[in-house]
């Protein structure tokens, strides 16, 4: 039983709300999910399954091709061969030698020699009797309605390497499909892996916000005893006021970004936009290994070289084949008629033998497909080393940001713990009297800033992990390194 078709309608059942219970989502299974559902990524597998008979189709080419071919005739009369004038002609001389024979015969028996009335007598005679006893010279050879069926087989013999270059060219194409469907699936594994992060950033953006606004529904509360018992003014108690306000409004926002994100990623994940979803893992630091960039500066994971090797190799067979054209073809051939019996006499039942053909000219067109064929060839060829300098530069790129991006969230964590001791010392002083609201107020959006900076580095560092993942073709591993 193929497994592979199961997972995918048992994870997506797991998904579907069920009297508003919440899903627990990690990131392994939403990448499963991801690639069990995902249409391009089918699309992809097809094409491969195509390619790969398209293969054994090639193959198919070295060996004999055999038909059969059949129809029913009707000609617009029987086809004879009537060799009626020789027969007439047969008659006449052996009528006139009749009749000399016999006036030779009368001379030497004395009766003297015949007149020609007597010729022309004998010899009409001799001809009724010739032309009762010698048959018609008219033959029928084919009938006019009759049947017709034969059987013929072709092996090619020598196609001017034809053959082998198509054989070739399938075969690099499917390996390009191949690679095409690697690099699908990691395309779908970044994405779905950036769009967990981005939920995840949004939440914990989500919850900042909410412990900023709790706190500044706290301080408004000692604001407002403040200023009834005369400790502050009105203004400072208005200010923590506009301060609830504009952490509701921040919250607000958040929490319709956060919701968009979900949406997004329902979407690439392929889970139903209804289903309830709860994600299970958080933003985390893990140091990244060096190994991951010296495996992408090979080059010999990444699919998208891969596919424009294929594609190179394509060329080279596409241009193989075009060379042939100026090669001759040679095969051998045989024939054998079924219905032997309605041949004529011309036709024979059965025929082997070798045929050639070679093209000679076609007004040039065979010599420019074929310099066409190798120009294509060097553009494969460009285009890959331009894929590589891409790929580099993107990896060199995505290291450096998570490096970067590593160093900006730990040294965020001396930040956030100053913006929380600036926080503790402003509210116990605003409590004594010796601060005003806005420092309190200034304290946490400080310390809201910080821990929102920090959560942004974590997923940038994260974002940027897959990044460099992915620039070295090594997508599955990042579940690998989220999962240690």
């Amino acid at each position: 039983m193929n497994t592979n078709k199961i997972v995918p309608f048992f994870f997506l059942s797991l998904l579907l709300p069920l009297t508003g219970t919440s899903q627990n989502l990690s990131l392994p299974d939403a990448v499963q999910s991801a690639l069990s559902t995902h249409p391009k990524l089918k699309q992809m597998e097809s094409r491969k399954e195509q390619k790969s008979d398209l293969t054994k189709s090639s193959w198919g080419n070295y060996l004999p091709s055999v038909s059969v071919q059949g129809t029913y005739n009707r000609l617009n009369g029987p086809l004879e061969i009537n060799l009626s004038p020789v027969r007439e002609v047969i008659l006449q001389l052996q009528s006139k030698n009749s009749a000399e024979i016999k006036n030779l015969y009368g001379i030497t028996q004395g009766a003297g020699s015949m007149t020609d009335a007597q010729k022309a007598q004998v010899a009409a005679g001799a001809y009724q009797q010739l032309d009762k006893s010698i048959p018609a010279f008219v033959e029928s050879v084919k009938d006019q309605t009759y049947p017709s069926a034969n059987i013929t087989a072709v092996q090619p013999l020598f196609t001017g390497g034809k053959l082998l270059a198509a054989s070739g060219f399938a075969r690099a194409e499917e390996v390009a499909a191949d690679a095409e469907f690697r690099k699908t699936r990691e395309d779908i594994i970044l994405e779905t892996t950036k769009s967990y992060c981005t939920v995840l950033l949004m939440q914990s953006v989500v919850e900042t916000r909410k412990q900023v606004l709790d706190g500044m529904k706290i301080h408004l509360k000692q604001a407002i005893k403040a200023e009834s018992e005369g400790l502050i003014s009105y203004q400072q108690r208005l200010r923590a006021e506009v301060a609830v306000s504009d952490a509701d409004q921040n919250l607000s926002a958040d929490q319709n970004n956060l919701d968009l994100a979900l949406t997004a990623f329902k979407s690439v994940a392929g889970i139903p936009e209804s289903a309830v979803i709860s994600l299970t893992d958080s933003l985390f630091f893990r140091e990244l290994s060096d190994s991951v960039q010296l495996a992408g500066s090979g080059f010999s994971h990444q699919p998208v070289l891969s596919l424009l090797a294929a594609k190179e190799q394509s060329a080279v067979m596409g241009s193989r084949v075009k060379l042939s054209e100026f090669m001759p073809t040679v095969a051998l051939f045989g024939r054998y008629e079924l219905f032997p019996d309605d041949l004529s006499v011309l036709e024979p039942k059965w025929i082997v033998g070798v045929s050639l053909s070679m093209n000679l000219f076609r007004g040039g067109s065979s010599y420019y497909d074929w310099q066409a064929a190798k120009s294509q060839v060097d553009e494969v060829k460009f285009a890959r080393k331009e894929a590589e300098r891409q790929i580099s530069l993107w990896m060199s790129k995505s290291w450096q940001t998570q490096k970067s991006a590593a160093s900006r969230y730990q040294n965020l964590a001396v930040n956030v713990k100053l913006a929380q001791e600036n926080l503790r010392v402003a509210e116990t002083r605003f409590k004594a009297g010796m601060a005003t609201s806005l420092d309190v107020i200034d304290a946490r959006l400080v310390l809201e800033k910080n821990q929102i900076d920090r959560h942004q580095a974590l997923f940038t560092y994260q974002t940027s992990v897959a990044d460099c993942y992915a620039a070295a073709g090594l997508s599955d591993q990042i579940l690998t390194w989220w999962l240690k």
